[in-house]
Formats: C-alpha cells, structure tokens, sequence
C-alpha cells in the first residue's frame, strides 16, 4: 500500500527531507509600487478566477492546489494524480488558481481558495506563486500563507511552499526566491517543495530537455511533469525515481525513456536533499517591513 499524502503536523519522515491544457495565460508584470500601495491592492477583490476538481472520488490522499497560470497551464494538479496512478496509489486533487495571482490574492476573493479549502479534507494545501524575491513580495507571500494557515490546518493539512523555477534566461542563483518560499513555510511550519531545484538538476543533467514552454517561463509537458513528480516525491514521501518510466510517458508524448529517467532523479533528489521543514512555526519578525520590491 502506498502512503497517502504526509500528514506532517502529526509526524516527519524519517528520511532526509528532502487550468486545465490548453491556452497559457501570460503573467502581466506590475510596476514596483509603496508597500502600501502593494499591500492595499492585494486587500483588493479580484476577479480572475479558474477552479477545477480532478477525480474527486479518488481514494487516498487529497492536495489542493492555490496558484496561478505557472499551476494551471498543462493542469499540473491533474498530472500529480497520473504521476500517483503511475505509483499505484490513488490521490484527489483540486484547483483554485487564476492568471497573475499572488497567493495573498486568493485570500482577498480572486478565486474560491478559501472555500475549497474550509470545504473539503486536505492533507496539503500547496501555495504557489512566481519567483518571489526579497522586499514587499516576500513579505505579502509569508503573510498570505499566515492567513491561509489556520484554515488549512483545521481541514486537516499542512501548507506547503512552491518553490518555483525562474524564466529561461535567467541562470544565477536561485537563492534569493528559496529563501522565499522557506520564509513562509518556516513562519506556518509549513514544508517546501523545491521544484526549481528539481529544474536545475534535471538541465545540468540534460540541458536539451523541453521544461520550458514557447515564452520561456510557462511550462511545457515535460516541466509540468518534473514538477508533478517533484511534488508527489515531497508531500507523499514516495520515491519517485522507482515508477516504471513507461507508466509516465503517456503523460509527456515524445519525451524519451531516458528523459523521463532524468526527470524522476532529478524531482527525487531536490526533494530528498532539502532540508527537513520544522513542523512548529517559526513566527517571522512582524515590525520589520521592507521598503521595495516587486513585481510579485
């Protein structure tokens, strides 16, 4: 029998820690605002909305993911569930994501995030959102996930960090937005699911493999499928690297059996070489706020 999703406000793994298809929506950039301009705007109702439900009926785990276009685009919620199929295991999976969201934004109404979380069982509710660097950005990503916190633990879940890729063209460190997506799993004692470390280390080991859509930022199959193995690997303990690799080339038509091997090492090793995350938050340092930032 294979485990279904942590349950990781009860207990941590022994080991180390480690839209549906069709038409990408594109981010729209903000230009860099006053925090509290930022941060009025993100109390805002929005209006951009795209939910879905997958196999609602599944037995096993459930995972609930709040994000954006970087989610929606090959339904990334979808391709975990094939990626749990792959494994034998059954999961349910739900979306709440719209175009250029910010996890704050979803606490604010631009999508029904709040009411899918308070009305189901979760055992992880994923938060995602683009790179997020220092400043304004990571402070309104590590209050939106205080926010949401509460509500998920009361649905049964653990909140757990995206830690996304960067846009193709950039190749430098991808610290800064790790330091991120830790930030607010340490204030909710949350855990992360380092995917754009999977990102790295799927293109050192193959630098031709197709993880990047047209624009050089959405996904292609192959990115939204590293990053579904990333997270089955990091919220469900399962060693990803074990499943048959014909099992998930249905999922990526045209990518290798070696390539799909280059994938589930790479998710399997970013997940198992990330720190553990503490279960007992960590509260951040409330009388700080930084002065810039942005785009978030």
């Amino acid at each position: 029998m294979h485990p279904s999703p942590r349950r990781r406000n009860a207990h941590v793994r022994s080991r180390p820690a480690r839209a549906s298809s069709g038409k990408t929506l594109p981010e729209i950039p903000i230009a860099r605002r006053r925090w509290s301009t930022v941060l009025a705007l993100a109390l805002a109702s929005a209006t951009a909305t795209c939910t879905t439900g997958v196999a609602a009926d599944a037995p096993g785990g459930a995972i609930l993911f709040v994000g954006n276009s970087l989610t929606y685009a090959n339904d990334l919620p979808n391709m975990v569930r094939r990626v749990a199929e792959a494994a034998g295991a059954g999961l349910r999976v739900e979306m709440a994501a719209g175009p250029n969201l910010a996890v704050i934004d979803h606490t604010n109404g631009a999508t029904d995030a709040m009411g899918k979380i308070s009305g189901g069982h979760w055992d992880a509710v994923v938060l995602q959102q683009g790179p997020t660097p220092a400043g304004i950005c990571r402070d309104t990503l590590i209050i939106a996930a205080m926010r949401l916190a509460p509500t998920i633990r009361e649905a049964g879940g653990r909140p757990a960090l995206f830690l996304p890729w960067t846009r193709q063209s950039y190749t430098g460190p991808i610290d800064e937005i790790a330091a991120s997506a830790t930030a607010a799993a340490r204030a909710v004692g949350g855990l992360v699911v380092p995917i754009g470390v999977a990102w790295r280390k799927a293109l050192q080991a193959d630098p031709t493999l197709p993880l990047y859509g047209p624009d050089g930022y959405h996904p292609a199959p192959a990115g939204t499928l590293l990053s579904a193995l990333t997270t089955y690997d990091r919220v469900v303990g399962h060693d990803v690297s074990t499943i048959a690799p014909e099992k998930l080339q249905p999922l990526v038509p045209g990518l290798t059996s070696t390539g799909i091997n280059t994938l589930m090492k790479a998710a399997h090793a970013a997940s198992g070489e990330w720190p553990e995350d503490p279960v007992r938050p960590e509260p951040p340092d409330t009388t700080k706020v930084s002065p810039s930032g942005g785009p978030c």
